[in-house]
């Protein structure tokens, strides 16, 4: 290492970490300014021929930045992993070269070694045991964090934004507990349908929120908000803290 420059550390991954964290705190802000905005749309339909009474809801869409802020944050929080084990093989060679923390659904030691080259073997055991395909069944090994950013970060970074969808969810504060089971819900077209005789406790502007969806139908892949913030406190928690003995 040239005299007067600091040697290999957690300095960038965490750096990563710090700027993944500021998209995530931009997107929980760019959604509850949309949903300050109420907006929703209904429509009502009396259809006195079914003897139903149905309410029509319609969210617009959301604005492309919040999906474009996603990516941001997925391929920051992304990087961080692959900063580390950068940094980790700095400690053994001058300057490494195509270096990456692989992420497997299925075991493959020939990547897992090529991908990790220079990097300690203790460091390299920790990297191994992190893998998704660790986990006892495929609905373990999609359901880790891991696999989860990667092939986010890969359908964003080489395919499309990873749009997927959004719930809407409607409270009637005013509708009796024991006409529940009278409630019929067409989730795929935003229709909440009642009989008739009970239009007057539904109200027209019903308590409502959202869930955004993030994803890709095909690759099998959906998460929400929640699920993203878990992706970055797995990552920042407990993934990098795992390597800093290595550094000391």
């Amino acid at each position: 290492m040239p005299a007067g420059k600091p040697g290999p550390s957690l300095t960038d991954a965490f750096l990563k970490t710090v700027r993944a964290r500021e998209h995530l705190e931009a997107l929980q802000e760019q959604l509850e300014r949309f949903k300050e905005t109420k907006p929703h749309r209904f429509h009502i339909e009396r259809d006195i021929r079914a003897d139903k009474y149905r309410i029509h809801v319609k969210l617009p869409n959301i604005p492309d930045r919040v999906w474009l802020i996603v990516g941001d944050f997925l391929t920051c929080l992304r990087a961080s992993l692959d900063h580390l084990v950068w940094s980790l093989s700095a400690l053994t060679q001058s300057y490494p070269r195509y270096t990456e923390f692989p992420i497997l659904d299925v075991p493959n030691d020939k990547v897992l070694r090529h991908s990790t080259r220079g990097v300690p073997l203790e460091a390299r055991h920790i990297i191994e045991q992190l893998q998704p395909y660790q986990g006892r069944d495929q609905v373990s090994v999609r359901s880790h964090f891991l696999w989860r950013l990667n092939k986010l970060c890969n359908i964003d970074k080489h395919r499309r934004v990873p749009i997927h969808s959004h719930v809407s969810i409607m409270n009637f504060p005013d509708f009796p507990k024991r006409f529940s089971h009278l409630v019929e819900r067409d989730a795929d077209n935003g229709i909440v349908s009642v009989p008739l005789r009970l239009e007057r406790y539904m109200r027209v502007d019903p308590e409502t929120s959202f869930n955004v969806i993030i994803g890709d139908s095909v690759e099998g892949i959906e998460m929400d908000l929640e699920v993203l913030v878990g992706v970055y406190r797995f990552v920042t928690n407990d993934v990098l803290p795992r390597f800093g003995r290595f550094f000391v």
